[in-house]
């Protein structure tokens, strides 16, 4: 029987931020972006300009500010009751206990959605609301990291009468407000301080909602637009954006020398790996079957061939780690003995004892804005023979991936350091082996001694013995390479001098997080 927890993580706090509430302005702040969202849909495909706009229109279950512990969220406290039975208490407001039904309905009955939510409710069989501040949820075995999972979904305003239920694991009641509606700006079901004026490809305007949440940023408007680097640099010059991202080393050399900009730099949480498809025969990987990349000695031979020194300091965020594991080296589980050094004559050697003396081809989808690493990749595996078909398919990458439609893909993504089994769970372990495994293990690969280990990982109320679990979990992943670490890198915003911005550890460009300088 697990014992009351969370009372840390859902504890009380305070709705002010540091010192942007003292910040008071009704001015617009314009953005310029290298790629924006592809929907203002929080439970569409969530790329990152997805998830930094969602962080302004909806408000999460809870969320903890990842420097300052101070938080927006919706839920007071919650707590283990027994029976595999969980209450939840929500704070007294505009959000009701119906929202997070309806919210928990939509993603359930979402057709075709990519999103990462969905997996995560599936160990749910009914959720009751008692009032608008009182929720129970029910679940079908014991899970203690359910609320853990579930703390991020974005809350939606249910419609109004809207009167569906979750119970007996099906969710009974209309999806409501698709892509389109929300889009548009038709419908605002949002619950976060912004709401959508006008959306497209180029340009996402936003405005601030009235209410208690709008003290949380002093702009009345912003602004995010889709632009070049020559021309998101040029407008800064210009005064025409305020701020702007990803530019590369060059003009950003240029920048540093102008005295009305400045430079901000964020936390190296963003991780770039290659991602292998493990299907037993694949399409998407020459010389027939079986796959190669089924075989952990080519899986070796691929990270040996790749030199991570060069790929970290010839790129155009500076600086970043190379990286041969998921773990940055302030983390527990970072592994010192770890050589990051590339060998290629070993390389060949393992190539040729798995039958692959004179290497493969294998198809290569990057993911948007990755081409600057692709380039340097391509040509390391060319000098073990491992031909790369290189592909930039744009905002197809998602669905292509999701489909299995790779052989190797270059893939980025923000590792929470104080929880790297959430990465792991949803990369690395078998899809469907309990809810919210797998959800983005698009390359299909299996190990059943990590799976039954993640599985007690997920159960486990004690910390010492759960930490020795974890650290043998990521033996696993280190010695057999489903993924092949690459490097983390450290983003890089330019802004107006007379502007102020605070990175946070998961680099999201939230607009209350940029001030008038003091």
């Amino acid at each position: 029987m697990l014992k009351p927890i969370l009372s840390v993580l859902f504890a009380v706090t305070l709705w002010v931020c540091g010192s942007m509430a003292a910040v008071a302005s009704t001015g617009e702040l314009r953005m310029g972006m290298l790629s924006l969202a592809l929907s203002a849909d929080p439970h569409a495909y969530i790329n990152t300009g997805a998830r930094e706009l969602s962080a302004h229109l909806y408000q999460p279950l809870y969320e903890k500010h990842p420097e300052n512990n101070k938080s927006f969220h919706v839920v007071k406290s919650g707590h283990y009751s027994g029976n595999n039975t969980w209450e939840l208490h929500l704070f007294p407001g505009e959000i009701h206990a119906n929202d997070i039904v309806f919210t928990f309905c939509r993603i359930k009955n979402y057709p075709d959605t990519p999103s990462p939510f969905a997996p995560n409710l599936e160990s749910i069989t009914d959720v009751r609301v008692g009032g608008e501040t009182e929720l129970t949820i029910v679940t079908k075995s014991e899970d203690s990291q359910l609320l853990a999972r579930i703390s991020a979904i974005l809350v939606m305003k249910a419609p109004p009468h809207w009167t569906g239920s979750y119970t007996g694991g099906r969710c009974d009641g209309a999806f409501a407000y698709d892509r389109a509606d929300l889009d548009s700006g038709r419908v605002t079901p949002g619950t976060g301080p912004y709401r959508i004026e006008r959306f497209s490809a180029d340009e996402i305007v936003m405005v601030r909602r009235g209410g208690k949440l709008a003290r949380l940023t002093p702009w009345q408007r912003v602004v995010q637009l889709r632009l070049s680097t020559e021309e998101s640099v040029r407008q800064l010059l210009a005064g025409t954006v305020d701020i702007i991202d990803s530019v590369p080393d060059g003009p950003a050399a240029h920048l540093a020398a102008v005295s009305d900009t400045k430079t901000a730099y964020g936390y190296p949480a963003s991780f770039v790996f290659l991602q292998l498809n493990h299907r037993a025969t694949s399409s998407f990987v020459a010389n027939g079957a079986p796959n190669p990349l089924r075989d952990k000695r080519v899986r070796q031979a691929l990270s040996l061939a790749l030199d991570r020194e060069i790929i970290a300091t010839r790129q155009r965020f500076d600086p970043s780690i190379p990286t041969a594991q998921i773990s940055l080296p302030e983390n527990p589980l970072y592994n010192d003995g770890i050589d990051l050094r590339a060998d290629v004559d070993r390389a060949r050697r393992l190539l040729a004892e798995a039958g692959y003396a004179s290497g493969f081809t294998v198809d290569f989808l990057i993911m948007p804005g990755t081409a600057w690493i692709a380039d340097k990749v391509e040509p390391m595996l060319g000098r073990i023979g491992v031909q790369v078909k290189t592909r930039d398919v744009g905002p197809r990458f998602p669905g292509l991936v999701a489909n299995g439609e790779f052989g190797l893909n270059l893939n980025v993504s923000v590792v929470d350091q104080t929880d790297i089994m959430a990465f792991v769970r949803s990369r690395l372990a078998s899809p469907g082996i309990a809810a919210g495994f797998g959800s983005r293990n698009q390359g299909q690969y299996t190990n059943s001694q990590l799976n039954e280990l993640l599985l007690k990982i997920r159960s486990e109320p004690d910390t010492v013995q759960r930490s020795q679990m974890e650290q043998q979990a990521m033996s696993i992943v280190t010695d057999d390479l489903p993924i092949i670490p690459l490097v983390f890198v450290r983003p890089r915003w330019h802004l107006r001098a007379d502007l102020a911005f605070t990175p946070r550890r998961d680099n999201r460009m939230l607009v209350w997080n940029i001030v008038k300088a003091q």
